[in-house]
């Protein structure tokens, strides 16, 4: 039985206050709440969701099998990086990370909406048609997902297995050799015109 001395007690209290996220490192919808989370200093913990996670409580109280979701203190679930921002930031929002002209305001929204929908494209070309710089870090991470709490060895077997399945999903988003210049090249003009 382990015990758990009075220290350790009050901080699962404390922690009872911060918003759970479920989130992954391999997930850039993840990145962009976890970001923000940061940003606006609201306290949270991170935890990778198992297939128990989702079968019991992401799926049955969203609907759906996406990541991120965060519970709120008060164990609200949410779902969806958007949705997820626009909720928190109506109870935070000193120094709103919107900006208060309606011009900018929808300059911003329309900035989020193409790296939400169309900068995925690039996202996923770079990480998977560059096996020699990122299959170490991707067989890492997806062993984490697949198999939490399982000896490094085993999340890596089942992680290089899943792996193989994803030029399948490339080819679905129009990502192919024939394609693959025009995305880079999109993606830098894309970077470079946020700097003008």
């Amino acid at each position: 039985l382990h015990r758990v001395d009075r220290r350790q007690r009050q901080m699962c209290i404390r922690d009872s206050n911060k918003i759970v996220l479920y989130a992954t490192q391999l997930s850039s919808y993840s990145a962009k709440v976890r970001s923000y989370l940061i940003k606006k200093n609201i306290p949270f913990e991170e935890r990778i969701p198992t297939q128990k996670t989702y079968k019991e409580l992401i799926v049955p109280r969203t609907g759906g099998s996406f990541i991120p979701v965060i519970q709120t203190p008060d164990n609200i679930l949410i779902q969806d990086s958007t949705t997820i921002i626009q909720s928190l930031e109506k109870g935070n929002p000193r120094i709103p990370i919107y900006p208060p002209t309606p011009k900018q305001k929808l300059a911003s929204l329309l900035i989020e909406v193409y790296a939400d929908e169309w900068l995925n494209i690039a996202a996923m070309h770079l990480r998977w048609n560059y096996p020699k710089s990122n299959n170490n870090y991707l067989i890492k991470e997806y062993g984490k997902i697949l198999k939490p709490n399982w000896p490094q060895l085993a999340q890596q077997s089942a992680a290089k297995k899943k792996i193989k399945l994803f030029p399948e999903k490339l080819r679905m988003l129009g990502i192919n050799a024939k394609t693959k210049h025009s995305i880079e090249e999109n993606y830098i003009k894309f970077l470079f015109s946020l700097n003008n």
